[in-house]
C-alpha cells in the first residue's frame, strides 16, 4: 500500500516525526533540569549565577566587539508590501549599539500582513547574530547591544485581534 502511495507515506511519517519533536524537546528539557539540579547541588547556587552572569557577559563581550567591525552609521530602507503599504527600516550601527527602528509604520491592518512583537524581535535577533557573530552560539548577552523600537500597535507589534503571520 505505502509504495503505491508514496505521497501519503511521506505524509505519514513526516507527521510521526513532526509529534515526536515536542516529546523528544520535553525529554531533553526533563535532562537539562536535572543536570543544572546537579550543578547547583555540588557548587551551590552563587557559584552557579556567577557562572550564568559569566556566560552571558561574554555573550554581550563577543557582540559588541563584532560591531568594531562593522561599518557605524545610519541605513534605510523601504519596501512595498503585496497589500500595496510601504514598510520602512532604519538601522543604526554605533560602536556600542546597534538600533532597529521600525516606527512610523503601518498600523495593524485586518490582513495577515502583521507580527506581533516577538516575531518582530526574533526575526531581528536573527538578522543581527548571522552579522556579528553568527559562529557561536547565542544567549541574552548576545542581544544585550540590539534595540528594536517599534510602535505599539503596528504592523510590528501587532495586538490581539489582528490576524498576524510569521
Amino acid at each position: 500500500f505505502f509504495q503505491a502511495e508514496d505521497g501519503i507515506r511521506d505524509k505519514l511519517v513526516t507527521g510521526v516525526q513532526t509529534c515526536a519533536l515536542p516529546i523528544s524537546a520535553v525529554a531533553a528539557l526533563r535532562a537539562g533540569e536535572q543536570r543544572l539540579r546537579g550543578l547547583v547541588r555540588n557548587h551551590g547556587v552563587a557559584p552557579f549565577l556567577a557562572a550564568v552572569d559569566t556566560f552571558l557577559d561574554d555573550g554581550e563581550t563577543a557582540a559588541r566587539a563584532a560591531l568594531q567591525t562593522l561599518p557605524h552609521g545610519r541605513f534605510d530602507a523601504v519596501e512595498t508590501m503585496e497589500d500595496g503599504r510601504q514598510i520602512a527600516v532604519r538601522v543604526a550601527i554605533t560602536a556600542t549599539d546597534f538600533v532597529v527602528d521600525l516606527r512610523g509604520n503601518p498600523q495593524q491592518g485586518t490582513t495577515p500582513f502583521n507580527c506581533p512583537f516577538v516575531c518582530t524581535r526574533s526575526a531581528a535577533q536573527i538578522v543581527f547574530k548571522a552579522i556579528t557573530t553568527g559562529s557561536i552560539l547565542a544567549n541574552e548577552g548576545s542581544f544585550r547591544p540590539l534595540k528594536i523600537l517599534v510602535d505599539e500597535g503596528s504592523i510590528f507589534s501587532a495586538k490581539h485581534p489582528a490576524p498576524v503571520s510569521y
